[in-house]
């Protein structure tokens, strides 16, 4: 009888969607993370970073959010934005319309 080795199962970050969805000032994430690590949020339109913000993973829920402001603090535009979750190589990505 050959014993076979099972794979190392890796749990996933699994993200709640961006609400409120569409947002018009506060946009909230809630992340269970999969382990003590850097969690880095990424918000882009077509092509462009409009917003990065690092967090530190230190429990089972992490809650994230973005004001609607890009990086130099002006209001962004009504539009649907991308956003990026990342912690590792692990990425999560979502959709999120913003309207003013």
């Amino acid at each position: 009888v050959r014993e076979r080795k099972s794979a190392k199962v890796t749990r996933r970050p699994w993200t709640v969607q961006a609400h409120p969805n569409p947002f018009h000032t506060v946009v909230y994430f809630t992340v269970f993370p999969a382990s003590f690590a850097l969690l880095s949020l990424l918000i882009h339109n077509i092509g462009q970073l409009v917003r990065q913000s690092d967090e530190i993973a230190s429990g089972d829920r992490i809650s994230l959010q973005s004001d609607g402001r890009d990086r130099n603090e002006q209001v962004i535009s009504s539009s649907v934005y991308l956003y990026t979750i990342k912690q590792g190589p692990v990425h999560h990505l979502g959709k999120m319309p913003f309207i003013k």
